[in-house]
């Protein structure tokens, strides 16, 4: 049996990067958070921005450890 998480949460950014590098996918790295967050490579990027722990974080979503670009996104603002 196999075991595939929806996420892990990391306590450093270089941890979760060590992670991806064996396992793929994605990591979100939470801006003025030392914590990073691991999501597997069939999460899509809508549903990892709309996830329970990155909810209401602003942050970057690496993809892959050779790219050095990433996805930046901000919380939606609150409607009045």
């Amino acid at each position: 049996m196999t075991h595939d998480p929806s996420f892990i949460g990391f306590g450093s950014l270089d941890a979760a990067l060590e992670y991806q590098v064996d396992h793929g996918g994605w990591v979100f790295d939470a801006q003025d958070a030392e914590e990073a967050i691991w999501f597997p490579p069939t999460t899509p990027p809508s549903k990892i921005m709309l996830h329970p722990a990155t909810r209401g974080f602003s942050g970057r979503l690496l993809s892959d450890p050779a790219d050095s670009s990433a996805l930046s996104f901000q919380p939606a603002s609150e409607a009045a």
